[in-house]
């Protein structure tokens, strides 16, 4: 009897050994299989997207309604390559832009599963002005999905569409995003890797015996395997001041999945553009748009004293005042605008997102602009590195003097050889080694080869301070390198390089309420490093002559316009063509990758130009990589 006890007693035991050696060789396996899945998948975390912007004090209103988002890894993928990660939104998603500008964010694609990865590219459809209207467009009130509120001239309040160019293609922007990997389900496969517990779940979260240690789980569903928590998640509102966070918290070992966040800068001093047609205004977007890794963004916040001067009627009700973050150009020449905000009625302003640097400080110098104030720099500014709600505010004894102003348009004479060209107007701080800062900056109206409005720009001198010790110093006031009321001109644009510093605007020996715009010419741009001046010719096909009287076809890329040539007498032919000149390309021996095109066609009649203006997206691409393209063809109805 007791040979036979202990042989029970060993064949159980080693039954016993044998049954937990399966159960872990089950979930070696099973780890296997969420190690794969997360191989497979990228296992990225949940990526939220954010709109933010700066919309100045000249509009009450702007709105856009997006649909889709997409990314890329490769930075030379087409808007049409296969490649693109398509993640379309549920319900189209309408944001104004006027409420998101201080630090302000709007999600608007919200725990995106983005494989883990480095992108180099994403793209942004907006629904077009002329799309039926969406649902969140109509909640919002709005006549069209895209949407402008200004003033006009007399002080009323009016709307307007917002006109995209070559919508069907989107907006592509070149971004550096490195979309990290979701340590939670990695964490969880070696945890149930090297735990004791071989309990078996059932689909309602309880556990079954099998002789082991037993615990209780979340309950859990997935396929082949690979388990899926249900645990609390809390997110914050849309519209806010801090990034958008989404935190699921691993039941089983207390482990988070981190949310990654990106923002999206809409810079509406920038890429909204008044055009005219035949005398009735307008609005297109012509974007430049920058996207940031919110973890990693700072801001620069504070407060100045407004000046005692008569208020100034805006349609946002905020002053005409503005402050830009400006660093160094590539190439040392000048300063570059990289982010700018509107000051608030309180004197209050927020830069944020900015890019910064784990390794060093990065400082920006602040400039603080407007028409009717003395402008004023400050040096080396560092930003707090966290978003508006968790910064810490710079301290700033800034009380900028009111001053007058005096109207400046560019001259139409020369045209420029960008139609998408943005002039920029600078002041040198008058010390050795400094170069030009940024004060001022208007897009050119496409259609018209000058501002649809005149630019208006600060007179006297510039006042000058260098924050150091968490203060800034007293305010130094010099006249410019320039001279007291003068500035350089310039213009840049996408695909050329930037305009040639020196041409120089100086108000009049007198200015009055009544006194004309200076107009200043500037030389055209040239085709940027590693182009070549092309032309392009253009066959139409007019369906019905004469139902159109004028009109321009575009060439856009990205979304934005690369050059535009006047269509008007070609409306009154059934055939004939159109020649773009100075268009960047390339040659058979050096391709120009950023020489595909998107041509489109705006025309109306003069007669009834709102009513009748029509805008037609050839499906083909236009390539002037290598320099000449055949076959290039628009028709219009």
């Amino acid at each position: 009897m007791i040979l036979d006890g202990a042989g029970t007693d060993f064949w159980g035991n080693l039954a016993l050994i044998y049954t937990e050696r399966a159960m872990r060789s089950r979930l070696a396996l099973h780890v296997s299989l969420l190690l794969a899945a997360c191989s497979l998948a990228g296992c990225g975390a949940l990526t939220n997207v954010s709109a933010t912007s700066n919309v100045t004090s000249q509009y009450s209103h702007v709105w856009v309604t997006i649909q889709d988002v997409k990314f890329n890894t490769s930075a030379t993928a087409a808007a049409g390559d296969s490649s693109w990660l398509d993640f379309p939104l549920t319900i189209p998603v309408t944001i104004d832009l006027a409420t998101v500008t201080n630090g302000g964010l709007a999600v608007f694609g919200s725990s995106l599963k983005i494989p883990t990865g480095n992108y180099a590219q994403m793209q942004l459809l907006l629904t077009d002005t002329t799309a039926p209207l969406t649902t969140s467009a109509q909640t919002a009130g709005l006549i069209f999905n895209d949407q402008v509120g200004y003033l006009d001239a007399t002080g009323a309040a009016l709307t307007a569409p917002l006109d995209l160019v070559h919508p069907e293609n989107g907006i592509v922007l070149s971004v550096s995003l490195s979309i990290p990997s979701n340590l939670k389900a990695e964490l969880e496969a070696l945890n149930e890797g090297g735990s004791e517990s071989a309990d078996e779940e059932d689909e309602t979260g309880t556990t079954t015996s099998t002789g082991l240690a037993t615990t209780t789980t979340p309950t859990t569903t997935g396929e082949l395997g690979v388990a899926t928590s249900t645990c609390a998640t809390t997110t914050t509102d849309t519209a806010t001041t801090t990034p958008i966070t989404t935190t699921t918290n691993n039941c089983t070992n207390g482990v988070a999945t981190a949310t990654f966040t990106v923002g999206i800068d809409f810079d509406a001093e920038k890429d909204l553009v008044p055009f005219t047609y035949s005398g009735q205004p307008g609005f297109l977007l012509n974007p430049h748009l920058v996207a940031y890794d919110l973890s990693t963004a700072g801001t620069i916040q504070g407060t100045i004293t407004l000046p005692t001067v008569s208020a100034t009627t805006t349609a946002s009700g905020n002053p005409a005042i503005e402050v830009s973050a400006e660093t160094l150009s590539s190439d040392g020449t000048r300063h570059v605008v990289v982010k700018s905000a509107p000051v608030l009625t309180d004197g209050s302003f927020v830069l944020y997102p900015l890019a910064t640097n784990a390794s060093t400080t990065t400082t920006y110098d602040l400039v603080i602009h407007g028409p009717n104030i003395q402008t004023t720099i400050i040096q080396s500014v560092a930003p707090s590195v966290a978003a508006p709600a968790a910064a810490t505010s710079v301290t700033l004894t800034i009380s900028p003097a009111s001053a007058p102003d005096y109207l400046v348009n560019v001259s139409t004479a020369t045209g420029f050889s960008s139609a998408g060209a943005l002039v920029q107007f600078y002041q040198t701080i008058p010390v050795s080694g400094e170069v030009p800062y940024v004060v001022a900056q208007q897009p050119i109206d496409p259609f018209n080869n000058d501002f649809a409005g005149d630019a208006a720009l600060a007179m006297g001198t510039i006042a000058v301070s260098v924050y150091s010790g968490g203060v800034n110093t007293t305010p130094v006031s010099e006249a410019p390198s320039e001279g007291e009321n003068t500035y350089q001109v310039a213009a840049i644009a996408p695909n050329f390089n930037n305009g040639t510093l020196g041409t120089k605007v100086t108000a009049p020996a007198e200015v009055t309420a009544t006194t004309p715009a200076v107009v200043v010419t500037l030389a055209p741009l040239n085709v940027a490093t590693g182009g070549t001046s092309a032309t392009l010719e253009v066959a139409t096909a007019v369906a019905a002559p004469g139902k159109y009287t004028n009109g321009d076809l575009i060439l856009s890329q990205n979304g934005a316009i690369v050059a535009v040539a006047p269509i008007g007498v070609a409306l009154d032919q059934s055939s004939g063509s159109v020649t773009f000149s100075h268009v960047p390309g390339g040659t058979s021996s050096q391709t120009l990758g950023t020489g595909v095109y998107d041509l489109s066609a705006w025309v109306w009649n003069s007669s009834n130009p709102s009513g009748t203006l029509t805008r037609v997206a050839s499906p083909t691409s236009i390539n002037l990589s290598s320099g000449t393209s055949s076959g290039a063809t628009i028709t219009i109805d």
